[in-house]
């Protein structure tokens, strides 16, 4: 995982707590977009789109997207449903990765979501972001990213 992962939950844990359910961010990698699909596989949020332009902020408010030359400056509008998604809570961060096995995976999983929410990782046997269930569903650990609590 890389900072741009990291600062994309944190931009949608900001959009989640301040009631913006259209926002803009900007995709830096494939991480993000496979993000983006779990939770709409997920139901957390309506749907997301690619923005040919972003929005105008107004001064002192905005987004740093990075040169608009740069390959990965690709700008994308994600659509939230704002009765689900109440916080995101990242439980991985650049200077602290946080591996689970199966059995705790699962009692983490539960102790955290209680049934309302969603633990999100990142496998290297399946190479992809997939759920805490998924996971151990499959008796298999990983990284845990984030849980994605609703309401």
């Amino acid at each position: 995982m890389n900072r741009h992962l990291h600062n994309f939950i944190a931009a949608f844990n900001s959009a989640a707590k301040t009631g913006r359910w259209t926002f803009v961010a900007p995709l830096r990698n494939k991480f993000t977009l496979t993000f983006l699909s779990v939770l709409l596989k997920e139901k957390l949020i309506e749907d997301f789109s690619f923005v040919s332009r972003p929005p105008l902020m107004f001064k002192g408010c905005g987004i740093k997207l990075g040169k608009k030359s740069s390959p990965y400056y690709v700008p994308i509008e994600i659509r939230m449903k704002h009765e689900l998604v109440k916080s995101v809570y990242s439980v991985s961060t650049l200077g602290k990765q946080d591996f689970m096995s199966a059995e705790r995976l699962r009692m983490f999983s539960t102790r955290m979501t209680g049934g309302g929410g969603v633990v999100i990782c990142s496998s290297s046997r399946l190479r992809r972001l997939c759920t805490a269930s998924e996971l151990t569903a499959l008796g298999e650990g990983g990284l845990v990213l984030c849980v994605v609590k609703i309401s």
